[in-house]
């Protein structure tokens, strides 16, 4: 048995996503893989679109959820770490390799990340950039070093805190937990905030990030980069935050029931195996 996610991180993403020479190959894998294996999840309804539309069997193929909705933070964290202004959470990351399709560069999108944060500033918050990926057991990118190089880029700095600590899923949904909103380029951040009663928006490199808050029935907290590009996502995180209880509410009720969603698919997997 093997439960797993397609994302264009995967095999069957990067077929779905070039196509000809990559497609034939891939294809093969995923077939491969969809047939001998007794049960597949999908975690968003994108995906499983994608495995349609290309003809795939779908047998032992079933709509499931992501399990970080299962982790569920402790919503406090020390008051010696917390400030007089509101906080807004943001995670960011090199955009390797999906600039090219994109078409932006890193530059322009740490300009754009910079930008936004110099608005919300000014409208009275503070920002603190966390991360999920960070160069621990051989990972070769570290997306605290991008948050520093975006702190370098913005206006006034003293407003703008890179959590250097090595933060666990729990850590991280503790922090988070004192925001008023996180902005997460990682979708992970995105999904530990709110499972930590905190509204996050996912910023869209691909499609899982939509697939995800789609299932989730919030479509308003997916973003294209294009939004951060262009500056219409600021825009819609400042609206956010003016109706932010409300967002809290529907938040709320939705993860509850991605949470009972995802219990039960990790049930029925075990269940399987037994």
């Amino acid at each position: 048995m093997l439960c797993g996610y397609f994302s264009r991180d995967t095999p069957f993403g990067a077929w779905a996503q070039h196509g000809t020479s990559w497609g034939k190959r891939y294809q093969r894998f995923v077939r491969a893989l969809l047939t001998n294996s007794r049960r597949v999840t999908i975690r968003e309804p994108i995906s499983m679109g994608l495995l349609t539309d290309a003809g795939m069997p779908l047998e032992n193929v079933r709509a499931g959820s992501d399990t970080a909705w299962l982790v569920h933070p402790p919503k406090d964290e020390p008051a010696a770490d917390r400030t007089a202004r509101s906080r807004i959470g943001i995670t960011v990351r090199h955009l390797a390799p999906f600039d090219k399709r994109l078409n932006t560069t890193q530059e322009a999108y740490e300009i754009a990340v910079a930008a936004m944060c110099d608005r919300l500033i000014e409208e009275g918050y503070d920002i603190v950039a966390g991360s999920t990926c960070t160069g621990i057991d051989s990972y070769n990118r570290d997306d605290r070093m991008i948050a520093l190089s975006i702190a370098g880029r913005v206006q006034d700095p003293s407003h703008f805190r890179v959590v250097m600590d090595e933060l666990n899923d729990l850590e991280l949904g503790a922090l988070f937990s004192t925001c008023d909103l996180v902005v997460g380029t990682r979708l992970h951040s995105a999904i530990i905030a709110l499972g930590a009663g905190t509204p996050a928006i996912a910023l869209n490199y691909e499609h899982k990030s939509e697939g995800i808050m789609a299932q989730l029935g919030l479509p308003i907290l997916a973003r294209p980069i294009s939004a951060l590009l262009d500056g219409s996502l600021t825009e819609h995180v400042l609206s956010l935050l003016r109706d932010i209880y409300a967002v809290k509410k529907s938040s709320a009720q939705a993860v509850a029931a991605e949470y009972r969603r995802a219990s039960a698919m990790i049930s029925e997997a075990v269940s399987a195996i037994r």
